[in-house]
């Protein structure tokens, strides 16, 4: 069975904080299991990372109530592939914050509070460079390491 795969890039809406990630997180993870769905959030300096992966339709219809969800803007798809197996097998939705200072010391060292050090060996190459890649600006500054 194939694996429908989007990450996508948004800006956060100014006003979030930790209660409200929570709080995406709770909403998320409880969707994601009944339609099927895994996937990983990175959160860095105001901007969202985020890929959702599972049954085509699931994660269509998840991406579009994301791009309505009003606690962020300019969603932009910056990866959408089929896959054999999933990247996030266990994780109905895993998350990571970062600060932008954290880039060029420990964002790729591979600790356990790095992304590197959260993302686990299932995470295909691709992907993987787009998360140790993630810059916090969409369209702008995501590159690969």
């Amino acid at each position: 069975m194939s694996v429908h795969r989007i990450v996508y890039v948004s800006m956060a809406a100014p006003d979030i904080d930790q209660a409200t990630l929570d709080a995406i997180l709770e909403t998320a993870r409880t969707k994601n299991i009944s339609r099927g769905i895994t996937g990983f959030l990175l959160m860095l300096d105001g901007h969202f990372m985020q890929l959702l992966e599972g049954p085509p339709e699931a994660v269509q219809l998840a991406y579009q109530e994301i791009c309505a969800d009003p606690r962020h803007s300019n969603p932009v798809i910056v990866l959408q592939t089929e896959g054999k197996h999933r990247c996030f097998p266990e994780w109905r939705m895993g998350c990571h914050v970062g600060q932008s200072d954290e880039i060029d010391e420990t964002w790729s060292d591979g600790s356990a509070s790095s992304v590197a050090g959260v993302l686990p060996g299932s995470v295909t190459a691709d992907v993987r460079s787009l998360f140790l890649g993630f810059r916090g600006t969409p369209g702008v500054e995501i590159g690969v390491q």
